[in-house]
């Protein structure tokens, strides 16, 4: 076959439903196969027919199905670059984005914002958390930013050992040990290897103080065999933090990356229980992800010109 005409057949099972997706997307009814090159309708007839053997609509991952999101959300314009994602309060997540000082409250049950607060100067600010009565906000080079609330009063920061080379992308609450968590997306600190590892460093709001030493490290050759076991690419993939969250239930650590868009779960030892590739079609740059306490999954993701919220609603394993 002429590589300029056919498509080069996906190599793995991640990739063949990529593909599939990509298909059903762009040639959804019978009629569109008047448009298209006599030398592509064998590659699509045989997506069409293992597509229905293999069941490609429809993965799982620790409970949720990530190619199946229960509602898809347009936010707001003012959200269009939204990186981060906390859960506040019933139906209210609290959201910043991207290069502004600003807090969002975005009503999930009537689908609308509801709160716009200017906390601070404008700055590259990446992602939010909440200990259920504050919020923090911290900024890529590690300055970490408290209110009271969504009300954006009574704002004071903190200047963390992390500075803009380590380009601090993700934040979370850890409830039992009443901390937050930072996770960074580029140089690990610490002597680590930034080709291979990745760092996840612990605040203590209370003494205002971080530990030296990163608690969780993430290696991406342990990575690999998680990605390896579901059949997907497990070399040559990019993993660059950008959103933080640990899970209501098991307490498990979500980790997204957006670059090269994937979810690592691991434990409070780092060790990692599941890894997954996300569909580009849906999450085109995920930069946030929060979960609400029946544990129902957000993820915000930038997409032509407008910010998109996912809803997964968990259910059991299959």
């Amino acid at each position: 076959m002429r590589k300029d005409v056919d498509p080069t057949f996906p190599e793995t099972y991640a990739d063949f439903c990529l593909q599939w997706r990509q298909v059903v997307q762009q040639r959804p009814t019978l009629h569109h196969l008047d448009h298209t090159p006599i030398s592509r309708i064998p590659f699509i007839s045989a997506l069409v027919v293992a597509a229905s053997l293999t069941g490609c609509a429809h993965t799982d991952f620790l409970g949720y199905a990530l190619d199946q999101p229960a509602e898809r959300i347009e936010l707001p314009k003012e959200l269009r670059e939204v990186s981060g994602l906390a859960w506040w309060d019933k139906d209210h997540i609290a959201m910043v984005q991207d290069e502004q000082g600003d807090l969002f409250v975005y009503d999930i049950s009537r689908k609308k914002m509801i709160h716009d607060k200017d906390f601070g100067k404008r700055g590259d600010h990446e992602g939010v958390a909440s200990d259920g009565e504050q919020l923090y906000i911290v900024r890529s080079d590690g300055r970490i930013y408290r209110t009271q609330g969504v009300s954006g009063k009574d704002v004071e920061h903190w200047d963390t050992p992390l500075k803009a080379q380590n380009d601090v992308e993700g934040i979370c609450w850890d409830p039992v040990r009443q901390r937050l968590l930072l996770a960074c997306k580029a140089d690990p600190g610490a002597g680590l290897d930034p080709k291979n590892q990745r760092a996840v460093y612990a605040f203590d709001p209370a003494s205002g103080e971080m530990d030296d030493a990163p608690v969780l490290v993430l290696a991406l050759d342990s990575i690999a065999p998680a990605l390896a076991r579901r059949g997907q690419r497990s070399v040559g993939f990019h993993f660059a933090p950008s959103a933080i969250a640990i899970h209501p239930g098991t307490g498990q650590v979500w980790v997204l990356s957006a670059k090269d868009p994937m979810i690592v779960v691991v434990d409070a030892t780092a060790r990692v229980i599941d890894a997954t590739h996300l569909d580009p079609l849906l999450f085109p740059q995920p930069e946030g992800l929060t979960f609400d306490p029946d544990g129902s999954l957000y993820i915000s993701s930038e997409d032509k010109g407008h910010g998109r919220l996912l809803v997964f609603q968990h259910r059991t394993a299959r």
